[in-house]
């Protein structure tokens, strides 16, 4: 590593240059702002490019699309035709917008993709040149642009940052901030994130002069001006050789001059941080590299691959080529070809096309849609006109919805290497895709058609839920797992029992919600054969849940003492998970000693959704024990709203059932004309 007075120089110039407005361009002064044009080809090559974010090897597409969803909270934006030369106004995707925002930063910085909710967020936004008016109106929750926002920008990030700092202190807990707290970080986040990404190929435009600086202009050909950073990055073992030399004799001139030489070069490569594009030319290394780490590297004495050198050649010609105003279609498949290379000579690319397909496919979007068509064919059917065709063609979308719907869980356990259950997002996958299979199963044994309709809405709510979840959260849903969660054979046994439990459970309570729903609004009230059916079906989901609860406990007390040595910690997971166990046990046992019918066993169906709920996602927010590392913001909203739907159900159902009580007695009273008399 670098030592001495050159890794200084280069911390305090990488220190000051990690603020500041992300140009890289000169922001048009006025007039409508030309938009860059990407075609298919360029977007499609770069997209595959491999880098290495967190940990996980993913493509650049993938990278784009989360980065545009943390700034955006939205996968597209809106470019006005007003601000910029389009002929009406257009939507942007991820991959044009990360491509303007690393080749045209200044075009970038204009457009309006910064969501912020909360006007007492921009206070400190006087934007000049605007009416106060306009101000005013963009002061309310809409979305902004850097420009916007940059003459607030060091006001936002200094009171975001004593939020941070209190809560370091321990004086302000991260589970109670107010809206305003909460939007500051998530806008000081979103800023560093843009200024640092649009900064990223700084390294690619930039050339350095030799002027002044005659030790490094000595290793250069005669004549030579300036040079580019793969130049730099080509002799820095050299360059680094020479200050130390200099360094070694007193020489401070020359000391300094190759210090703030390679130390700009060094800044403008430090800017894109958390990202790898270079493979690491040791074997046995796994984090990938950024330009910054390979000049360092290269300063203290190794010199820079070959392979790597052409890779960093060929983004130096796609930037010269977007710049020149070229397509780029050929400078960016040499980028393609050069990163694929690096990364298939150490078995990671395999994977990337995989995951192109599976974002371009979204099988999880068209599962849903299908989904809604299918529920609303099964719902038309129950009219009697058209039944005949209107059954049969719900039962096709929903095999098919179910279809995609386990592609795409299967796409994602083949990218990541791990079974269908590793993330609270894939548990919505996996539980809902469980839920309509045993739905059509039941519907395939009784053939009642409440089963059929269930399925598909079950389907169509789950993967509702899991879309709003990844808009929530906002990060990749393919992350690398923490060292406790990775896969062994107990744990991926014991997450998917558990979830199957949970499914078998939820879907126990939506058929005791729909008997609940249907008795009280005297639905087909003399229809008791169906009546007992739709209990049998309560009883049978709720006897499936209690199966696969219990084993998965069990096997989770297994992963438990091989992971942590120890059986059972009363932490609230597990707690979590005892009480859907001995919940179920109570309802089944109720049954059979004819404590509870079919109605009463509903009711209680409808709690045992209550403590699942708590189970899965509740104990997340407590933020305590070993298994808290799934709480994001407004699950607790979200959990919230749930126990209070499930709340007016039972006081409905209770309602109803105490009126029909009341009824009977009164029939049965001495001289009331009933029974009785």
């Amino acid at each position: 590593m670098i030592r001495g007075r050159f890794a200084w120089i280069l911390a305090a110039l990488v220190t000051a240059g990690c603020g500041g407005r992300a140009d890289g361009e000169a922001a048009p002064a006025g007039g409508r702002v030309p938009i860059p044009r990407w075609s298919e080809e360029v977007q499609d090559a770069l997209a595959a490019v491999p880098v290495q974010e967190q940990g996980r090897i993913k493509p650049l597409g993938t990278w784009a699309r989360f980065q545009l969803l943390r700034i955006n909270h939205a996968l597209t934006f809106v470019v006005s035709a007003r601000r910029f030369d389009l002929p009406a106004d257009e939507r942007r995707g991820p991959m044009p917008w990360a491509l303007d925002m690393l080749f045209h930063p200044g075009t970038a910085s204009e457009y309006r993709c910064f969501l912020v909710p909360d006007r007492e967020v921009l206070s400190d936004l006087h934007r000049a040149g605007e009416a106060p008016g306009e101000v005013e109106r963009r002061r309310k929750r809409d979305r902004h642009s850097y420009a916007d926002l940059q003459p607030a920008r060091d006001a936002i990030l200094a009171r975001a940052e004593r939020v941070l700092r209190e809560e370091e202190a321990g004086r302000l807990d991260p589970k109670e901030r107010t809206p305003l707290h909460r939007e500051l970080v998530l806008l000081r986040s979103s800023l560093l994130e843009f200024e640092t990404a649009a900064r990223g190929l700084d390294w690619a435009r930039a050339r350095y002069a030799l002027a002044g600086t005659p030790a490094a202009a000595a290793l250069y050909p005669e004549g030579t001006t300036a040079v580019r950073f793969s130049e730099v990055l080509r002799e820095a073992p050299r360059l680094g050789a020479a200050l130390r030399a200099a360094t070694d004799r007193a020489d401070d001139e020359a000391a300094r001059g190759l210090e703030r030489f390679i130390g700009q070069a060094w800044l403008d490569a430090g800017h894109l941080r958390g990202v790898g594009l270079f493979p690491p030319p040791v074997p046995r290394e796994e984090a990938w590299l950024g330009a910054a780490e390979l000049l360092q590297r290269a300063a203290a004495g190794q010199a820079v691959p070959p392979g790597h050198l052409a890779l960093v050649g060929a983004w130096e010609a796609l930037a010269d080529a977007v710049a020149a105003g070229g397509d780029g279609v050929a400078e960016a498949r040499a980028v393609l070809e050069r990163a694929r290379a690096l990364a298939e000579a150490r078995g990671e690319y395999e994977k990337i096309d995989l995951e192109l397909t599976y974002y371009d496919l979204g099988p999880f979007d068209h599962a849903k849609v299908l989904y809604l068509i299918a529920f609303a064919l099964i719902a038309l059917s129950w009219l009697g006109r058209f039944s005949r065709w209107l059954r049969p063609a719900g039962v096709v979308l929903t095999v098919a919805a179910l279809a995609l719907h386990a592609l795409g869980i299967t796409l994602r356990c083949v990218i990541r290497g791990h079974p269908p259950v590793s993330t609270l997002y894939e548990t919505i996958l996996f539980i809902s895709a469980v839920g309509s299979l045993t739905c059509l199963v039941i519907e395939w044994v009784n053939r009642r058609r409440i089963a059929l309709a269930l399925g598909p809405l079950l389907g169509a709510l789950g993967l509702l839920l899991a879309g709003n979840y990844e808009m929530i959260d906002r990060q990749d849903t393919m992350p690398k797992l923490q060292a406790v969660l990775d896969t062994n054979f107990w744990l991926a046994t014991h997450v998917l029992c558990i979830s199957i439990g949970y499914s078998a459970a939820l879907l126990a309570s939506a058929f005791g919600q729909a008997y609940i729903l249907g008795r009280v609004l005297g639905i087909r009230r003399a229809d008791a054969a169906g009546y007992a059916g739709l209990g049998r079906m309560v009883y049978g989901t709720t006897a499936f849940a209690l199966i696969f609860a219990v084993v998965g406990t069990i096997l989770g007390g297994v992963w438990a003492n091989d992971s942590w040595g120890r059986f059972w910690g009363w932490d609230p997971k597990e707690n979590g998970a005892l009480m859907i166990c001995l919940w179920t046990v109570m309802m089944l046992h109720a049954r059979l000693g004819g404590y509870v019918r079919a109605f009463g066993l509903s009711m209680l169906s409808v709690v045992l959704a209550m403590i699942v709920a708590f189970s899965w996602w509740g104990v997340n927010l407590l933020q305590v024990g070993l298994h808290s590392y799934g709480w994001i913001q407004g699950v607790g909203t979200a959990l919230g709203v749930f126990y209070l739907a499930e709340t007016v159900v039972l006081a409905v159902g209770g309602t109803w059932a105490w009126r029909q009580r009341r009824a009977a007695r009164a029939a049965a009273a001495p001289g009331s004309g009933g029974p009785a008399a």
